[in-house]
């Protein structure tokens, strides 16, 4: 796994976190095995997840708790150390309001699956749910746009096999235009360096196929902090939201602005607030 500057400074300061509160974790010139704690709870705020939280992730294809989440720098870590507090503090409507959600949501889900016909399974971080209300869905990321350097799509993004399927694209023209055009790319360097259009893709998919393109809000959620990468990273975000804005209800926000609606509600437990903004919104983007 290459790395650019952006996973080094942010990785650096997670380590540098870790080193004040006395957590140890394992070090390794192999640098996607770098930075693992030994103990899963020493990289959670609340160090034991509630049993519905253990039984999303256990039915997860991602493995997560068996070694992914242990990562300083995991994505997975940082979406429930911000979201399984509400579960557990039974406060989820208020959270979802914070993500920009409707009024009404009132459960939410871990690595929610969707299948995509018999093509395949979008697995989606979060989704909101209530009567009467869209599901809110969000998908999540931390350090993996800056993983790689100078990205190419991936070789194997499924694109053909979904692009068989004329019925999964009604209603989604420029999405399907976008999927032609990645799997004409595939395998070259794309107008997508930093985004994963293809999983984005996916995503859009599986929920179309169960709520029908207009049935479901999709969120990005996603890590800014004041670097080139980042703001690359932005601009990829903003051309995709303005390709497909016309038939999917597709949004955006950083983590830094979760953040600052969470401190603005009302009766948040301090710790819970010190815990990561002293982790995480250390580095924050200028201006914010």
């Amino acid at each position: 796994m290459r790395i650019n500057t952006t996973f080094r400074m942010i990785l650096e300061q997670q380590e540098a976190w870790a080193d004040k509160m006395g957590i140890g974790y394992e070090k390794s010139s192999d640098t996607d095995k770098e930075a693992y704690t030994y103990a899963l709870a020493d990289n959670l705020y609340l160090r034991n997840l509630s049993s519905r939280t253990l039984d999303e992730y256990n039915a997860g294809r991602g493995k997560e708790l068996d070694s992914k989440m242990r990562a300083l720098y995991s994505s997975s870590a940082l979406v429930v150390n911000v979201f399984e507090y509400w579960r557990q503090a039974n406060r989820i409507s208020e959270v979802a309001r914070a993500c920009g959600a409707p009024a009404g949501i009132n459960d939410m889900a871990f690595e929610r699956r969707h299948k995509i016909g018999n093509l395949g399974t979008s697995h989606l971080d979060i989704e909101f749910s209530g009567e009467k209300v869209k599901p809110f869905a969000i998908e999540a990321k931390f350090m993996e746009p800056h993983q790689v350097t100078k990205r190419t799509q991936r070789n194997h993004t499924n694109m053909d096999k979904y692009l068989a399927q004329a019925k999964l694209w009604q209603r989604l023209d420029k999405c399907q235009e976008l999927a032609v055009e990645i799997l004409e790319q595939e395998g070259k360097k794309t107008r997508y360096e930093y985004l994963d259009a293809p999983q984005l893709i996916k995503h859009i998919l599986g929920l179309s196929y169960h709520y029908n393109p207009n049935g479901f809000t999709l969120l990005y959620l996603w890590f800014d902090c004041a670097t080139e990468e980042a703001r690359k990273h932005n601009q990829e975000i903003n051309r995709f939201h303005d390709y497909i804005k016309c038939e999917v209800d597709f949004r955006t926000m950083t983590y830094h602005e979760l953040y600052k609606s969470i401190r603005a509600l009302p009766a948040v437990d301090e710790r819970y607030l010190g815990y990561i903004g002293s982790r995480y919104f250390v580095l924050s983007p200028a201006g914010k």
